[in-house]
């Protein structure tokens, strides 16, 4: 059986900022229990030697939190952290898109990617006053900036993508990276533009 989504994606408009407070909401509730899962394994030298091994595969309590779907009950620690980084820097995008005059979020998937390719199905798509912008979100870890090659694939999906906007005209496309996958980008794509107005020191906005 698939594991289902640790938070439901958003498939119908919402209004931008009533979407990035529940989400945020969300992320300090996941978080918590992840302080909370952490405590019950007792580190060494009073614990267990394998304290880590024990911890990554401890399941996170996560019913009843906003978001998280009816019938998810539990995830594994590892996971929900990497999932909650993801969605750190999906918030980071939320509030840069704020002073880009979006408005509206009609998708958004906080953890798990889009859809298919060739689809107009992002990690986040926003519209408002200022047209129409997609995302591809990710927080890849590692010096290397593109671990599993996931920054390359997100910039083949933005590069074929064919979002619209209301006037027709082709959506704008970012990417928002890590630092370490922001210099990987300026190393082996010197072209792409970051906006300097990015939300947040830890997360990059890239035009793709």
């Amino acid at each position: 059986m698939a594991r289902m989504h640790l938070l439901a994606p958003v498939t119908e408009p919402e209004a931008l900022s009533a979407y990035r407070s529940g989400l945020s909401a969300a992320h300090a509730a996941l978080t918590a229990r992840l302080v909370t899962t952490a405590g019950k394994v007792t580190p060494p030298p009073l614990g267990a030697a394998h304290w880590v091994v024990q911890i990554k595969r401890s399941p996170v309590d996560v019913g009843g939190v906003p978001m998280v779907p009816e019938g998810v009950e539990s995830q594994p620690f590892s996971e929900v952290v990497n999932q909650l980084a993801t969605v750190e820097r999906l918030i980071d995008a939320l509030d840069w898109a704020v002073g880009q005059q979006m408005d509206t979020v009609e998708q958004c998937h906080p953890a798990t990617s889009g859809g298919r390719k060739g689809s107009c199905s992002h990690d986040l798509v926003v519209t408002g006053p200022g047209g129409k912008m997609v995302f591809e979100v990710s927080d890849v870890a590692g010096a290397s900036g593109n671990g599993n090659g996931k920054v390359t694939k997100d910039l083949i999906a933005l590069r074929g993508c064919i979002c619209k906007d209301a006037e027709n005209k082709r959506a704008q496309r970012f990417l928002a990276v890590s630092p370490s996958s922001g210099d990987w980008i300026k190393r082996n794509h010197p072209v792409l533009r970051f906006q300097v107005d990015g939300p947040s020191p830890a997360t990059s906005i890239v035009t793709v």
